[in-house]
Formats: structure tokens, sequence, C-alpha cells
């Protein structure tokens, strides 16, 4: 029974959208053929310049369980913030645009809320390439988790896995139906300057407040299309801001909130996302001159915060290019470090190539 725009449903799937027609109607048609149908889908079109506002409009003239907000573009935070504030249904998912849900999706998962009453439940997923589908188990263990097996099991290892890097739980929000009292208010207050990593501001910050938690493990119900195949894409500038901004507020709210102190585990997140800036810097074809890179890169080398971290974490049981790599970061080896980090994304992009070349991509 499809139910009225007005009425308060089980769960709010709030999508946001933006330039994304040729995915779009996937995306829409796998929430609305679920078969747990208590939802209301909120579909927030973030400025978009293609097909995609009108396809949203088509979709809420013929059923009466979409609604539409049409915004100028604000970026990702701000349109999830718009939808959550439209919200009626006891929990809220989050979809990706490009995505789409297996078809039993809601009903497993709002049953397992259901059943155990809990403030957040997680699944595990398929990753989508152009030509093959992989399945992606969470390491966390299945089961069901109440206060006390949470901050037995599931915070000391919830950010850094002890594997670099591998979250225990995914930050994505996508993977995970959350209770919307306990979500609200972990979201309304994620600085919307964050372009990554956002997720995990709100995940980490809402899991911290759970006093039950449910992991699905083997239940894979949602499919991530990974678009990010090119080494082609606009230059994200200031990603060492945004790293830095990530930091801060993770390690804000694990003081604020003192359930479990995940300072160690936020310092070696905060040596992932270094990693990752330094070899994006090389891996991706930006119109960004090997001058402007390399004093870039120095700049974030020398940075006082990011020594003090490198020095702390351990490099036992890392990746042999990761223990090469933090090891000439805490020696202040700058140049080598720049050299290594060439070498490094050349690799990878050999390696995509390859992929590419034998369809295996």
């Amino acid at each position: 029974m499809i139910k009225p725009k007005s009425s308060n449903v089980f769960i709010s799937i709030i999508v946001p959208v933006y330039n994304v027609e040729k995915y779009l109607r996937q995306c829409i048609n796998s929430i609305l053929g679920q078969t747990f149908t208590d939802f209301e889908l909120i579909l927030i079109d973030d400025g978009s310049k293609d097909n995609s506002p009108a396809i949203c409009d088509e979709y809420a003239a013929k059923d009466n369980r979409v609604r539409v907000t049409h915004q100028p573009n604000g970026g990702q935070v701000k349109a999830r913030k718009t939808g959550l504030a439209q919200a009626n249904g006891e929990y809220v998912q989050f979809v990706d645009s490009d995505d789409w849900l297996e078809l039993n999706a809601l009903e497993v998962a709002c049953q397992s809320a259901k059943d155990n009453n809990a403030d957040v439940v997680t699944f595990d997923a398929y990753f989508c390439y152009s030509n093959r589908r992989l399945l992606v188990k969470q390491p966390i263990e299945s089961g069901i988790f109440d206060k006390q097996s949470l901050i037995d099991k599931i915070y000391p290892k919830m950010i850094y896995s002890g594997r670099f890097f591998y979250f225990g739980i995914y930050a994505a929000m996508w993977n995970k139906i959350f209770r919307r009292t306990i979500l609200t208010p972990n979201m309304i207050n994620v600085d919307p300057r964050l372009k990554i990593g956002e997720d995990g501001v709100t995940t980490f910050a809402t899991l911290l407040d759970a006093k039950k938690v449910c992991v699905l493990g083997g239940q894979h119900l949602y499919n991530y299309r990974d678009n990010n195949f090119s080494i082609t894409r606009s230059y994200c500038s200031g990603q060492f801001d945004n790293a830095v901004l990530l930091i801060n507020t993770l390690r804000y709210i694990n003081k604020v909130k003192n359930v479990y102190d995940l300072s160690s585990q936020i310092d070696y997140y905060l040596m992932y996302n270094i990693y990752s800036i330094f070899i994006e810097e090389f891996y991706y074809r930006y119109r960004k001159s090997l001058f402007g890179r390399v004093k870039y890169l120095q700049q974030i080398a020398n940075d006082e915060s990011v020594i003090s971290v490198a020095k702390k974490i351990q490099l036992t049981g890392m990746d042999r290019d990761f223990k090469l790599f933090f090891s000439l970061l805490k020696n202040n080896k700058v140049s080598r470090l720049i050299i290594t980090t060439i070498y490094f994304a050349m690799r990878k992009r050999l390696k995509l190539f390859l992929r590419k070349m034998s369809g295996r991509y």
C-alpha cells in the first residue's frame, strides 16, 4: 500500500542528487521497488544542471511516497541536512544517487532494527565496476552489540582496525540505517566545508551515542558504483585543510562524548589522509605544475602537527610501502619522500591501465 506524503513512516530514504541523470532512474526504481513499503523517499536536487531535476519531479508526480526539494548547489552535507530536516521516519538511510539497493534491502535492515530495537543497523555491500561486482564485507564480526559489547569489541577498532588502513566499521553512511533521534544531533553540526570524510564524522559520532548496534554480516544489501576509475578528474584543492578540519572535528567529538578514547585511532586516520594526499598529487592528471605539487607536499611534510603524529604511530605490521613512506616522513627526508610518492603513484596508474586492458575493471 502506497502511503500519502504526510504519513509517518518507519524509514526515510534520503537521496542527494547532483548531475546524475545517467544513473538516477536505476537508483530510484530500486528504492520504489522494495519488498518493504513503509518508507518515504526524499530527493534533494542540489542545483543539478542536467536532466536530474525533471526526473525527480516525474517520480514525485506519480508516486505519493516521493518528495522533491530543489535547492542551489551547496554540497552533499547541506543536501543531507535538508533531507534530514524533512524526514518523518523513525529511521533514516542515505543512498547515493548513482547507487542502488537490493530489492530486499529495507526489509532485512528494518526487520533487524525492529527485532533488536537497534539504533544503528549496518550491512555489507557490493562494489560495482564497469564489468564486475565484488562482495565487500566489513572486518567487524556479525552480531548484536549492546553498549558494553560496543565498548569491548567495536570501539577499539572502529576507526582503525589494526591494519593500515582499514576501518573496523565502514565510515560510509550508505550501508547503514540510523535511528533518526540519535542521528540528527550528530549531523546538525557537521561542518559543510568538509568535502572528504564527512560520512565518518557523522557515523562515528552516532555510533558513540548508540546503545545497540546490529552488524548484518553476509547481508549484501547495497550496490556501490565505483565511478572513480579515471586518472583524469577535477583538482580537489585544499585537501590538507580538509584533513585538518576532519581530524580536529573527530578529536573534538572524542573529547566531548568521552565514551571511549579514540585518540590513537584518529592519529592513524590523519596519517591515512596524508598518505592519500601525497599519492593523489601524482596519480591524477591535474592542471598543476610539478613545482606546485612538490611545494604543496613539502609544506604538508614540514607541518608540525603532521610530524608530531607521524612520530607516534607504529610501523610494525604495515605493508612495505607504508613502512617506507612513513619512515621517510618521520625522519623528515622530504625529497626522498616525494620521489617515492611519484613512484608509488605511477605504479598505481600502470596497474589500473593493465586492469582496464585485461577487462578486469
